[in-house]
C-alpha cells in the first residue's frame, strides 16, 4: 500500500513547492494561512505520492482523502499500478479539521502549488476526483454557475474527456473514490468510477488535438458590405451564427442587435457590427431558401432576427443546444461556454465582454428580461471577436453533434 502524503519516509514523493512558474490566471503565490487550515508559522512541505510513470496525475481533495483503497483495486482493474503508473497529489496542501468539508476558498488558496506541479511534470492524463479538485483545475478560468456550495460539482463534471489546450492534457473528472463507498446506490457508483477511470486510461495515448481557430474582425462598413454579397453570390450549404445583443428579450423599444459572427467552415468566422446598411444584407441572408443556419439556441437568435430584422430565418439546419440537451440530460451542461469547455478544452475566450452582457441592478429591476445591458460600452474588436467565436465553436460542435447522432 502506498504510504500517505504526510506519512513515513519522503523518498519518491515531489515537492510542489519548487519552480512556480504559474500559468496565466494562476496566482505566483499560494496564500498559506488565509484558509484557516495551516496550524503553526509555516506550511508543510506539499507532495505528490507514486511515481507516474504512465503520465497519469490523480488530484484528490486533501492529504487526509479517502477511499484509498477502492481507487486502488479499481486502478488495478483497468491495468494502472498506484505506486508506480501514478502520481496522486491533493487540492489543498493541509489536512482539514475532522468533518470539515474543503471549500472552494480554501482550493483558491492552494491553486499555485497544484498548477506548479502539472506544469512541472506535464502529465498526459489528469483525473480530478470529486469538487475540490475539480474546482481547481476549472473556477478560475470558466465563469459558470456553481453548485450551491460554489463548487463546480463532479455531477456534470464526470465522464468528459477534455482536450484542455492550456494544460495540453487530457482532464478526465470523475466522482471522489470516497463516494463509491458511502454512497446509498453503492453498486452503481462503484460502476460509474470503474468506467470513468477505465475511459480516461483509454486516452493514455492519443494526442491533445488543437482545437484553436481563426477570426476575422470586420469593423468597416464596406468591407462587411463585399463579405455578405460574396455570401448571397454564392451561398453555403450550411451556417453558423450567433447574435450579440442589447438583452435577453427583442421586444422593448431601443433594443437592438449590436453584432453578429458567421462561420461557414469548422475553424474559421467573422464578426461584425449590425448597422442600418448591413441589416437589408442580413435579410437577404437569412431569407435565402438554400442556407442552412445552425445556432446555439434557435429560440433566442431566431427571435432577434425575427424581431430586429423583419424576417424569420427561412431554413434551420441544426440546434446544438438542444442536440446537447438530447445527447446527455444533466442539469447545467447545455451552455455554449461548458460545451466548448468540454468538447474543445477551450476556457473563458469571452475575456473582457462578459460583464457588459448583463443589464444593470436598476435596468434588472424595473425591466427584468426586458432590460437593457451595457453592451455599447465593451470594446468593439474584443466584441467582434467574442461573437464570431461563438459562431465557430457553434459550428465545430454541431458536426461533433452530427456524428454523435450517427449523421
Amino acid at each position: 500500500m502506498v504510504k500517505g502524503f504526510y506519512e513515513g519516509d519522503k523518498q519518491g514523493t515531489l515537492d510542489l513547492l519548487e519552480d512556480l512558474d504559474q500559468a496565466p490566471g494562476v496566482p505566483m503565490n499560494p496564500a498559506c494561512g488565509r484558509c484557516g487550515y495551516l496550524k503553526g508559522e509555516k506550511a508543510p512541505p506539499p507532495s505528490a505520492e507514486g511515481s507516474g510513470n504512465k503520465g497519469v496525475l490523480i488530484i484528490v481533495d486533501s492529504p487526509s482523502w479517502k477511499g484509498r483503497h477502492i481507487l486502488d483495486a479499481m486502478l488495478e482493474d483497468v491495468g494502472v499500478e498506484m505506486s508506480d503508473d501514478v502520481w496522486i497529489m491533493p487540492a489543498i496542501a493541509c489536512a482539514p479539521p475532522p468533518k470539515q468539508d474543503v471549500t472552494p476558498n480554501k482550493v483558491n488558496c492552494c491553486r499555485p502549488l497544484a498548477w506548479s506541479f502539472i506544469d512541472k511534470v506535464k502529465p498526459k492524463i489528469i483525473i480530478p476526483m470529486g469538487a475540490a479538485a475539480i474546482t481547481m483545475l476549472f473556477a478560475h478560468r470558466l465563469s459558470l454557475r456553481a453548485g450551491k456550495d460554489g463548487q463546480f460539482n463532479s455531477y456534470k463534471w464526470r465522464g468528459w474527456c477534455i482536450p484542455d489546450q492550456e494544460l495540453q492534457a487530457w482532464v478526465c473528472p470523475t466522482m471522489h473514490p470516497d463516494e463509491a463507498t458511502n454512497d446509498k446506490a453503492l453498486a452503481r457508483a462503484q460502476k460509474t468510477l470503474e468506467d470513468d477511470l477505465l475511459r480516461a486510461v483509454g486516452y493514455l495515448e492519443r494526442p491533445v488535438p488543437n482545437h484553436s481557430v481563426e477570426v476575422k474582425v470586420l469593423t468597416d462598413e464596406t468591407q462587411v458590405k463585399h463579405f455578405l454579397q460574396g455570401l448571397l453570390h454564392d451561398p453555403p450549404r450550411i451556417m453558423a451564427f450567433d447574435t450579440e445583443t442589447t438583452g435577453l428579450k427583442p421586444h422593448r423599444e431601443g433594443h437592438k442587435i449590436k453584432c453578429i459572427g458567421l462561420s461557414r467552415l469548422h475553424n474559421t468566422a467573422v464578426g461584425f457590427p449590425v448597422t442600418e446598411v448591413i441589416e437589408g444584407l442580413l435579410r437577404d441572408l437569412f431569407s435565402h431558401p438554400d442556407i442552412s443556419f445552425v445556432a446555439h439556441n434557435m429560440k433566442f437568435d431566431g427571435a432577434w432576427v425575427h424581431e430586429k430584422l423583419g424576417v424569420p430565418v427561412a431554413k434551420w439546419g441544426w440546434d446544438s443546444y438542444l442536440a446537447a440537451h438530447i445527447l446527455d440530460n444533466r442539469d447545467g451542461i447545455t451552455g455554449l461556454k461548458f460545451q466548448t469547455a468540454v468538447q474543445f478544452g477551450i476556457f473563458n475566450y469571452d475575456g473582457d465582454c462578459a460583464k457588459f452582457l448583463k443589464a444593470t441592478d436598476e435596468e434588472d429591476e424595473a425591466h427584468g428580461a426586458n432590460g437593457i445591458n451595457r453592451i455599447d460600452e465593451a470594446p468593439l474588436e474584443a466584441l467582434l471577436k467574442y461573437v464570431a467565436m461563438d459562431a465557430v465553436y457553434t459550428m465545430r460542435l454541431s458536426m461533433i453533434q452530427k456524428r454523435q447522432f450517427g449523421g
